[in-house]
């Protein structure tokens, strides 16, 4: 219903041949001078033990044709110690765009944090971290992590903890403890219990005054008579944070609905969540805001001639503060996208749709370029009404950045939108037998279906491993996914946990808005 009301409210662009004429073939131009290639590299497992084998592929693939196999004849790959120094390396083929290869590993090789380097013919240059290390795998899969992103003094702390057995079975009504220690010195100890899917919790209050906020919880975990455990640091923010502002599209506009993206961190740069109100420079509360996934938020705002306006932040305590957002221009278009995000429940899915608010009556052209391939344009008037224009992209998944032009060819506004979010290939997996005993042998079936379920050929890496040991290692490598569709598109930033957004979570899609708008927001060059 709203986005019905939307399209009535407001005119719908039409699109005009003359308006973007010529634009289409500088954009082609422009891209094909890119020619942009990913390099992924899949190791069976992210933790090895010395004298153990790593076993790993990488595949080279190209952003604007990915199903074309890469150029290149080989792939040179090297282990380096946490030293720096060259500790193995090897020579591969490269074929239908990927090569593979093993290291055996010296049983006396020390442990630490190792760099497996992957170098093409042609000059692309790839780092993954592996660790190796004399563990022991855990018998119970544990995860702990906090509700929020920051905490301040006297903050209640709520923490997640899930138990399961290494079979897979969840540790349902098991009691666990947990023992907080803050700038060295044991505050609490807490205990939970799980229920019947082994998900419990743990609360607990930090001091009213800390001297440096350094916070760990540390959870124990008793099964078969022997204790694990598992730690997380605590988020403590004691001083004020830090803010940064995106508004949507490059720049907010006097009296057009706007919106700006931001990201709160602290003073060691951790990401901070923090909550607070949007307001004028009279005192005027607009609004109330929080941020979500990862100390990201945004607030939306049509701003007034001779108005200034600031996030004021009051929570947690010792953050408080108030932040200036960036001040409007008096002339220019502002761009919003409609659906920032849409997913593989939406399919078939809507064009993108932007709604565009110009200062004056004038002909504008948006255009969507898919891994760096001009896929869609229209163009069409706008003005202080408000026009929203609608972009066919393809029927396929990825971030699409959408730009905003003059009649002059000159970028306007600029964002990234994702489509297709889920329309993965799924690989499906059938064993000869329900159950296996250890030792015995095991054969799989590998089955390889589209979106719409088809089946498909392709180049795949497989890999066998007890997920303990996955639990036990943390990795948060970007998988395929988030290496082509994600990171690819924000060149220059470390995302943190990349594939939570490709993630089964509900707040996953919310979460890659809020990633798009503030990690991803970037004034595009354009070369003509």
């Amino acid at each position: 219903m709203t986005r019905t009301l939307i399209l009535t409210l407001l005119c719908l662009a039409v699109a005009s041949p003359a308006a973007a004429q010529g634009l289409a073939g500088k954009i082609d131009k422009d891209l094909a001078g890119q020619g942009t290639t990913t390099l992924y590299v899949m190791t069976d497992k992210p933790i090895y033990h010395p004298g153990e084998s790593m076993w790993f592929k990488a595949w080279e693939v190209s952003v604007r044709h990915p199903d074309r196999p890469s150029s290149d004849r080989s792939m040179n790959f090297s282990l380096v110690s946490p030293r720096g120094s060259l500790v193995l390396e090897s020579r591969s083929p490269v074929q239908a765009g990927s090569a593979s290869s093993v290291f055996d590993l010296d049983a006396a090789l020390p442990g630490g944090q190792y760099t497996l380097k992957i170098t093409t013919d042609l000059g692309s240059v790839h780092e993954r971290q592996v660790l190796i290390s004399s563990y022991e795998p855990p018998r119970v899969k544990k995860t702990l992590k906090m509700l929020r992103d920051a905490y301040g003094p006297g903050d209640e702390v709520t923490a997640q903890v899930t138990l399961h057995r290494a079979t897979g079975g969840a540790l349902t009504n098991h009691l666990f403890h947990g023992i907080v220690t803050i700038d060295g010195v044991e505050t609490a100890r807490v205990e939970g219990r799980t229920d019947t899917a082994g998900l419990g919790q743990l609360q607990f209050a930090l001091p009213d005054s800390m001297a440096r906020g350094e916070g760990t919880l540390t959870v124990i975990v008793e099964e078969g008579g022997l204790l694990e455990s598992i730690q997380r640091r605590i988020p403590i923010s004691l001083g004020r944070v830090q803010i940064q502002m995106f508004p949507e599209g490059g720049q907010l506009v006097m009296n057009a609905p706007g919106r700006v993206y931001f990201q709160a961190r602290d003073l060691t740069g951790a990401t901070a969540d923090i909550a607070g109100a949007l307001v004028d420079d009279t005192g005027a509360t607009l609004a109330r805001f929080k941020t979500g996934h990862r100390g990201m938020g945004v607030v939306s705002l049509t701003p007034a001639r001779h108005r200034r306006y600031s996030l004021r932040v009051d929570t947690p305590r010792g953050t408080e503060g108030t932040f200036d957002l960036p001040a409007a221009q008096l002339q220019g278009c502002s761009m919003t996208a409609v659906d920032p995000v849409s997913s593989a429940a939406d399919w078939p899915a809507p064009n993108v749709q932007i709604r565009v608010h110009c200062t004056d009556d004038r002909w504008v052209t948006a255009t969507a370029v898919l891994r760096e391939r001009l896929v869609a344009s229209t163009a069409g008037r706008a003005g202080v009404g408000g026009a929203v224009f609608a972009l066919d992209v393809p029927d396929t998944q990825g971030a699409v950045r959408v730009t905003l032009f003059d009649d002059q060819h000159r970028p306007l506004a600029e964002r990234l939108v994702y489509r297709g979010l889920g329309r993965n290939a799924r690989i499906e997996f059938t064993g000869d037998r329900e159950e296996y005993s250890p030792g015995e042998d095991v054969t799989l079936t590998v089955r390889a279906v589209d979106a719409h379920g088809t089946p498909v050929q392709g180049e795949f890496g497989v890999a066998v491993v007890d997920d303990t040991v996955l639990s036990f290692a943390d990795d948060r490598t970007a998988h395929l996914l988030a290496r082509l569709y994600l990171e690819g598109e924000m060149p220059g930033q470390t995302i943190v946990d990349p594939n939570f957004y490709f993630s089964g979570d509900a707040a996953a899609p919310a979460a890659l808005d809020l990633l798009l708008g503030t990690q991803g927001w970037r004034r595009f060059k354009w070369s003509w």
